[in-house]
């Protein structure tokens, strides 16, 4: 006679053993793009962050008037910049406000300095 357990698995235990590694999977799959997101996210804040300094170097001692400027720059081509230069408000008045912007899709990073102003 045969035992009710004989070589081999039954139904209900393979569609267990499916069951838990199609779940494994998905929580796999989630945090695999969980970590993408992350990783576009860093990949914009650097190169968004050196970009501001390189720019924030160039930047003259003294600024004149009100300027705007802006363009794209490379490595990013979907990522925009803008520069623009007021007076400042009290008490810091004798300056200028430079606000450097970069906007990458729904990103943005900015930086702000002031400068004395020009002298004409």
């Amino acid at each position: 006679m045969k035992s009710r357990h004989s070589n081999g698995f039954s139904l209900v235990e393979l569609v267990m053993a499916s069951l838990i590694v199609s779940v494994a999977g998905a929580l796999l799959v989630g945090g695999l793009v969980a970590a993408n997101r992350s990783t576009d996210l860093r990949l914009h804040q650097i190169l968004s962050t050196q970009w501001l300094a390189n720019q924030l170097a160039l930047l003259d001692d003294t600024l004149s008037g009100s300027t705007a400027m802006g363009g794209t720059f490379l490595p990013l081509d979907d990522a925009t910049w803008t520069l623009s230069v007021e007076p400042a408000d009290d008490p810091l008045k004798p300056l200028a406000k430079a606000t450097i912007i970069v906007t990458r899709k729904d990103l943005t990073s900015h930086v702000v300095t002031y400068r004395p102003v020009a002298e004409p």
